[in-house]
């Protein structure tokens, strides 16, 4: 899977991929960041990528969205491009988040996570950091 993502990557590099693993669809590092940008959907740290996750059967809904953006993307199964779709306007770039500054993020919600426990003695400590990385989260 992750090779299938970084050999198309390599020869698309201005296209979004999806690639379909059983009922689901992901989009790993920079795609899903975009995913998340446009979608709300929870950037997952797996085997040191970051991917993004959705049910087949919310496909019809992501392309009808990419396609009103102009994003380019290629729908991946079974080891062969499904569907390509390519804009002469293509604005991939326009949402696209660089790594660094996830990982930027990151590091700050760990830094506020990390002095809420030592020095909130709160019931509901849980509740309020997963409304911080939400916001947080939702800002990129």
């Amino acid at each position: 899977m992750i090779e299938s993502y970084i050999d198309l990557k390599l020869t698309y590099k201005n296209y979004l991929i999806i690639l379909k693993t059983g009922v689901f669809y992901i989009s790993i590092n920079e795609d899903a960041f975009i995913l998340n940008k446009l979608f709300n959907y929870k950037i997952k740290e797996f085997n040191n990528y970051k991917r993004v996750g959705f049910p087949i059967n919310s496909l019809n809904k992501i392309l009808k969205r990419l396609d009103k953006l102009n994003i380019n993307y290629i729908v991946y199964d079974d080891n062969k491009i499904i569907s390509k779709v390519s804009f002469t306007n293509n604005c991939i770039n326009k949402y696209k988040t660089d790594i660094n500054t996830y990982n930027s993020y990151l590091r700050r919600i760990k830094n506020i996570n990390n002095i809420l426990v030592d020095k909130v003695n709160c019931n509901n400590l849980k509740d309020i950091l997963n409304r911080i990385e939400n916001i947080l989260c939702t800002i990129i």
